[in-house]
C-alpha cells in the first residue's frame, strides 16, 4: 500500500521548492532586460530612419573597386562590339556577292550600269538599284552601307585604274584574270580607304576585304 502523507508531510513541502519558486530571479527587485536591448539603445543613438555612416576611406576603397572593375570592362566591351561590327560588315559583303552572283546568272554580267573607276557613293548606290531587282528581300536599305556608316566600296572591272609600272603587290598593279569581274571591300574602323596603299595583299590595314579578283 502506497505511503500517504498529510500535506505539511509532503516531500514537496520539506524540500525547499517554495523557497526556490519565491526566490527565483524572476522575483528579483531587479528589472530583468532583454539581451538585444543594447543593440536598441545603441541604434536609438542614431535617431529613427538613421544608420552609421561610411569612413572617407571606406568610400575611397568602394570608389577604387568601381574604377577598377571599369576599367576592365569598358575594354572588354568595346572589344565586343568592334567584333560584332566586323561580323555584321563581313556578313553584308557576303549578300553583296550572293547578290552580283544572282544578277550575272540573270544578266550575263556583274552590275556595272553607271559606275566609274573612283564615285564610291555614286557606285554603291546604283549597285543597290541593280542588286534589288534579284534580291529586294536583303536589300531594304535605301543605302548600302557597313555597319560603320561608311558605304562600301564597289568596282566592276571595266572601271578597274590601272596604272604601267605600279609597284608589284597593289591591287590595281595587275590585269585582273577576266574582263568579267569586281572589287568589293569595307574601309573598315577607321573609315579611311587602305586598300590602294597597301603594298601586300595580305597587309590591308583594317580593310573588310572580299574579293572577286
Amino acid at each position: 500500500m502506497p505511503n500517504i502523507y498529510p500535506l505539511s508531510a509532503s516531500p514537496l513541502a520539506t524540500s525547499g521548492l517554495p523557497d526556490l519558486l519565491t526566490s527565483g530571479p524572476w522575483q528579483s527587485s531587479e528589472k530583468w532586460q532583454s539581451p538585444t536591448s543594447d543593440l536598441g539603445q545603441r541604434q536609438s543613438d542614431f535617431g529613427p530612419g538613421q544608420c552609421r555612416a561610411f569612413t572617407l576611406i571606406e568610400l575611397l576603397v568602394v570608389i577604387g573597386v568601381i574604377v577598377t572593375l571599369m576599367g576592365l570592362l569598358i575594354p572588354a566591351v568595346s572589344l565586343v562590339k568592334n567584333k560584332a561590327k566586323k561580323t555584321q560588315t563581313v556578313n553584308l559583303l557576303a549578300q553583296v556577292q550572293a547578290a552580283c552572283s544572282s544578277y550575272k546568272n540573270e544578266n550575263g554580267h556583274y552590275p556595272e550600269t553607271g559606275m566609274t573607276a573612283m564615285g564610291w557613293a555614286g557606285n554603291a548606290a546604283n549597285l543597290l538599284i541593280q542588286l534589288k531587282t534579284v534580291n529586294r528581300e536583303d536589300f531594304r536599305s535605301p543605302e548600302l552601307k557597313d555597319s560603320y556608316g561608311t558605304v562600301i566600296q564597289y568596282r566592276p572591272a571595266k572601271h578597274y585604274p590601272f596604272t604601267q609600272g605600279i609597284t608589284s603587290g597593289l591591287i590595281d598593279s595587275d590585269d585582273p584574270p577576266g574582263a568579267d569581274s569586281y572589287q568589293l571591300w569595307s574601309k573598315g574602323p577607321n573609315k579611311s580607304d587602305d586598300v590602294s596603299t597597301a603594298t601586300d595583299p595580305k597587309d590591308l590595314g583594317d580593310d573588310i576585304v572580299t574579293w572577286k579578283k
